[in-house]
């Protein structure tokens, strides 16, 4: 995303006041090791197959953004100043934990109502 902020704005005024979200990403835990679980995957595996595929650049993007963007934390903190309440972070389990998360929030009262 461009502009992340923006679009979480967007997603909440869309909302019914009490909507929820949810957002399923891989969103690094901020753990050292989870991020060289990541690039250790992506060198050995995604990669490559991305070079077999014919879309090397695609996969070399997906590594890098997933580096750029926000940890788990980050992206949670992200939502909260966005207007959303209750968020949860639940990583998924497997070699997959701290890399994959999917949170859940809803819009608190008064979100949606357009300006």
């Amino acid at each position: 995303l461009v502009d992340p902020d923006k679009t979480l704005d967007l997603v909440r005024n869309l909302l019914v006041p009490g909507g929820r979200i949810a957002v399923h990403d891989y969103t690094l835990s901020g753990s050292t090791v989870h991020r060289a679980a990541w690039n250790a995957v992506c060198t050995v595996i995604i990669q490559p197959a991305g070079r077999l595929a014919g879309d090397a650049e695609l996969y070399r993007h997906l590594r890098d953004s997933v580096t750029r963007f926000d940890t788990a934390p980050a992206f949670a903190q992200r939502l909260r100043r966005a207007g959303f309440a209750d968020v949860r972070v639940s990583p998924l389990p497997g070699w997959q934990t701290g890399i994959t998360h999917t949170f859940t929030a809803r819009t608190t009262a008064g979100a949606g109502e357009g300006p």
